[in-house]
């Protein structure tokens, strides 16, 4: 169990040396041999949650990627959500798809950055509906518009 400011510099360093590995530069396939480098668990306001980060090269930009879910409950607080979030990709163009898989509900936060890190608008078209939780304004994606890769 890991701190989540330490769980996010543990994943960063990972999701970074991980790039050339992830999709579109490789095959999504690939993926599921790795994620248990881009995994971790942590614990936040008490809550045990399973998280994993990824980071993918589009060539004129990449995307970043947090998803999470409760170890040991199947559903989290969304003050929990919207701050692992936030401390993961920051607060400005992110956007959030939830999903429930098995009777487990799965949040992913998601960020499109230039070459210098910055976040940008998303170059990838989905129909969103705008959101604000605590004066964090943040894009939803309705079911559907995602490709995970």
């Amino acid at each position: 169990m890991n701190k989540l400011d330490d769980a996010i510099d543990m994943l960063r360093v990972m999701g970074e040396q991980l790039i050339p590995y992830n999709y579109p530069l490789n095959d999504p396939a690939f993926e599921d041999y790795i994620g248990c480098f881009k995994t971790t668990l942590t614990e936040v306001d008490g809550y045990t949650v399973r998280v994993h980060f990824n980071k993918m090269n589009y060539g004129s930009h990449f995307v970043e990627t947090c998803q999470m879910s409760g170890e040991n409950v199947p559903f989290l607080p969304f003050p929990v959500v919207a701050k692992i979030g936030q401390k993961f990709l920051g607060s400005s163009y992110l956007s959030l798809i939830e999903q429930a898989i098995r009777g487990k509900m799965y949040w992913c936060w998601a960020v499109c950055i230039d070459k210098t890190g910055r976040p940008i608008p998303w170059l990838h078209p989905m129909k969103t509906r705008s959101r604000q939780y605590n004066g964090f304004e943040f894009q939803f994606v309705k079911p559907g518009e995602v490709d995970f890769h």
